[in-house]
C-alpha cells in the first residue's frame, strides 16, 4: 500500500474531518492498495496528552554526521525509493540506511529508526 497524499488540517480536502475532529485532528492520508485497485482515507489523531516524561528529544541518537539509521525491508522498494530521493545512503556495514533526522520527520518514518 502507498500513500499518495498527506493533508494538514485545513488544507483543501480536509474540511468535513476537521468538522467532525476538531483539534484532535493531526492529518488525513489517501492510501492506496494498487493490487486490490482500492483507496482508503485515513485520519491521524491526537487522543491523548499530558506531560512529557524520559527523553526531553524524540529525536533519535544521531551518527558523527548527524544521521540517524533507519531498518527497511528490502522489498518495500518505493519506500526505498523514496528514501533515496532525500538523500538517503546505505551502509553495508550496519544494513540499515543513513539519512537526516528532518527526512525521517518529513516522511514520518520515526517507528522505522534503529537506536
Amino acid at each position: 500500500m502507498r500513500t499518495k497524499r498527506k493533508l494538514r488540517p485545513g488544507d483543501p480536502g480536509t474540511k468535513k474531518y476537521v468538522k467532525t475532529y476538531g483539534n484532535e485532528l493531526v492529518c488525513v492520508r489517501y492510501r492506496y492498495d494498487d493490487e486490490k485497485q482500492m483507496r482508503y482515507t485515513t485520519v491521524e489523531l491526537i487522543i491523548e496528552s499530558g506531560p512529557q516524561k524520559g527523553r526531553t528529544t524524540h529525536e533519535a541518537p544521531k551518527t558523527k554526521d548527524g544521521n540517524v539509521y533507519l531498518k527497511i525491508s528490502p522489498d518495500e522498494d518505493a519506500l526505498i525509493e523514496q528514501i533515496k530521493l532525500f538523500g538517503a545512503e546505505w551502509d553495508e556495514n550496519r544494513k540499515l540506511w543513513k539519512i537526516s533526522q528532518t527526512t525521517i520527520d518529513e516522511l514520518n518514518l520515526s517507528d522505522r529508526v534503529i537506536n
